[in-house]
């Protein structure tokens, strides 16, 4: 059966059903951000989440997701809790749902609190959960070739720096160890504070076992492209410990997150052509490679 688009009203649609189908009432709810390959709908009046993946094929991505979260929970590292009294990996509409426990208090931690947590997520030693393979370029040759809205030349540059930097990256081994348990999208907005202080870690679709660098390097572009002051960068250095920037092969790690925040955001040009400018300009700085860069979020 082919699906509709997934949509945010066919996100909507499939978190009502999802409700009635375990006698929740979807009073209320509303998404908290426009659909990709899931989304993710609040249920205030339950104080839950439904997080929705796109199709079937999503479900064993989720299905890990659920069991980070309780490993990461039982090493009493604060993290998102799934909601074990309701059927998790519901399939409705062809959708994939599971439930969290909303979470609610001062909203999304500073980069203090995330440096800490990684900190003890990198430190946990084995035994680890069975986690995909860790792949800097997944999805990546797919978001370039999807930004339509650039021009081919720079579509063309980005699949040429890809290429470069996957090459640079096999002929330096050393990079890619010592493993540890990696977020893999670590940047301070997955993160929450609840009311009592405590920083819980979020969204754990991108887990791994991976090299650290990969997590601690957001932090270093942040720095880098003008997103975190020099207050902000220093408060994560404190919080994890040492200075991330002063490892070795943290330049290549944070070149080829460069590159991924760029060709993502560069995939979005089709359907939201507004930010195309902004998309050349980081288009632009990769090409240049000088110092300083400043990129607008997005």
């Amino acid at each position: 059966m082919t699906l509709p688009p997934f949509t945010g009203p066919a996100a909507m649609a499939a978190a009502h059903a999802a409700c009635a189908a375990v006698g929740l009432s979807a009073t209320g709810a509303y998404l908290r951000k426009p659909p990709s390959d899931n989304a993710v709908v609040i249920l205030p009046a339950q104080r839950l989440v439904a997080r929705i993946g796109a199709d079937a094929s999503h479900r064993a991505r989720l299905a890990t997701e659920l069991a980070t979260a309780r490993w990461i929970a039982g090493r009493g590292i604060p993290v998102t809790r799934p909601a074990e009294h309701l059927p998790q990996l519901l399939r409705i509409q062809g959708r994939i749902v599971t439930w969290w426990h909303q979470l609610t208090g001062r909203g999304a931690g500073r980069p203090a609190a995330l440096a800490a947590l990684l900190r003890r997520l990198h430190g946990e030693p084995p035994p680890w959960p069975p986690l995909p393979a860790f792949d800097p370029w997944a999805r990546l040759r797919e978001h370039i070739d999807g930004a339509t809205g650039l021009s081919p030349a720079d579509r063309d540059f980005l699949h040429r720096h890809r290429a470069e930097l996957r090459a640079e990256w096999s002929a330096r081994a050393a990079a890619t160890h010592p493993v540890a348990v990696v977020h893999g999208d670590a940047h301070h907005g997955n993160t929450f504070v609840r009311e009592d202080g405590t920083a819980v870690l979020l969204d754990l679709e991108n887990v791994t076992i991976g090299p650290p660098q990969w997590d601690t390097a957001v932090a270093v572009v942040y720095h880098r492209i003008g997103w975190y002051d020099d207050a902000a960068y220093a408060s994560y250095v404190r919080a994890y410990g040492h200075d991330p920037a002063q490892d070795p092969h943290i330049d290549l790690h944070a070149r080829i997150r460069m590159l991924r925040m760029t060709a993502w955001y560069a995939s979005r040009t089709d359907r939201e052509p507004w930010i195309v400018e902004q998309v050349r300009h980081r288009v632009d700085t990769l090409r240049d490679g000088g110092q300083p860069v400043r990129w607008r979020p997005g």
